[in-house]
C-alpha cells in the first residue's frame, strides 16, 4: 500500500505551527502511512505557484492551518481552498481544517468540515499544546484509516463485461438516485446487482447501508447535529460514487 500524500496549507505567519505539526506527524511518516508536503519544501529557482498546484492536484489529505492571517489571504480562498473542494466533491481528497488561533471561520467555504482540535478550540489557547496536537493526530489517524478502507474497497471491485448500453443505463440510474439523496435506494439496487460471492464488495455495501440508516436514526433522535449528519451523508455519497466510478458493473 502506497503512503498517502498530505498537503499542508498555511499562512507564513503560522510557520511555527506547521513545524510543530510536522514534528507530531513524524511517527506516521516513519511507518510509511503518509508523506507530507508544504511550500517549505519549495527549492530556490523553482516556481512556487506551479509546484503548489502540482502538489495540490495529487494530495490525498489536504490540511488547512486556519488563522486570521490565513483568512485574510485571497490566495488561499481563490486557489487552494477552491481546488481542494473540487477534489473533495470528486471523492479524490479529504479536507482537514486545523484552527491554530482564534478567528471567525464562518466566511470560509471549508467551515462545513469538522474542525480540529476538538470543540474547535484553537491550538494557541490550549494550556497544554501537546494535548491539542495529540487530539489532532488522533483524528488524522482516523482519516487515514477511512481513506485506506476506501482504497481497499476500490481494489476489491471485480468488473465484468456486459453490454455498454446496459452498463451506462444502470450507472446513470444509480447516480440519479444519489443526486436526489435516495442513497439507500441506490445501495440496495447495487446490492441486488452484486453477487454474494463477491464478499468484499457485498459486505462493504451492507456496512454502507447500515451506516446510512444509523446516521439518519441518530439525527432524528437528536444525537448528532445537522452539520454532522450532512458530513456523514456526504461521506457515504462519496464512497458510493467512488464504487460506481471504479467499474461499469459489479459481479464475480
Amino acid at each position: 500500500m502506497s503512503n498517502l500524500k498530505v498537503f499542508i496549507s498555511y499562512a507564513k505567519e503560522d510557520r511555527g505551527y506547521v513545524n510543530e505539526l510536522s514534528m507530531h506527524l513524524t511517527g506516521l511518516i516513519r511507518t510509511g502511512l503518509i508523506e507530507t508536503w508544504s511550500d517549505l519544501a519549495v527549492l530556490p529557482g523553482t516556481e512556487p505557484d506551479k509546484e503548489i498546484r502540482a502538489r495540490l492536484k495529487v494530495a490525498d489529505i489536504i490540511i488547512f492551518m486556519i488563522s486570521s492571517s490565513f483568512i485574510a489571504s485571497d490566495y488561499f480562498s481563490d486557489l487552494e481552498i477552491r481546488k481542494a473542494i473540487e477534489r473533495y466533491h470528486k471523492g479524490e481528497a479529504v479536507i482537514v481544517p486545523i484552527i491554530v488561533s482564534p478567528c471567525d471561520i464562518s466566511s470560509l467555504p471549508i467551515n462545513k468540515f469538522q474542525v480540529l482540535p476538538k470543540n474547535t478550540k484553537p491550538i494557541s489557547i490550549w494550556e497544554d499544546k501537546d494535548l491539542a496536537w495529540l487530539d489532532i493526530i488522533t483524528d488524522i489517524k482516523k482519516v487515514i484509516s477511512r481513506f485506506n478502507e476506501k482504497n481497499k474497497l476500490n481494489r476489491s471491485l471485480k468488473p465484468v463485461q456486459i453490454k455498454e448500453s446496459s452498463s451506462t443505463h444502470f450507472i446513470d440510474s444509480l447516480k440519479s438516485e444519489i443526486a436526489k439523496d435516495n442513497i439507500e435506494k441506490a445501495i440496495k439496487e447495487l446490492l441486488a446487482f452484486t453477487k454474494k460471492s463477491n464478499n468484499d464488495l457485498y459486505n462493504s455495501l451492507i456496512i454502507l447501508l447500515s451506516r446510512s440508516i444509523s446516521y439518519k436514526r441518530n439525527w432524528a433522535a437528536g444525537l448528532i447535529s445537522d452539520e454532522q449528519a450532512d458530513i456523514t451523508k456526504t461521506q457515504i455519497k462519496d464512497t458510493l460514487l467512488s464504487i460506481i466510478n471504479t467499474s461499469h458493473a459489479y459481479a464475480n
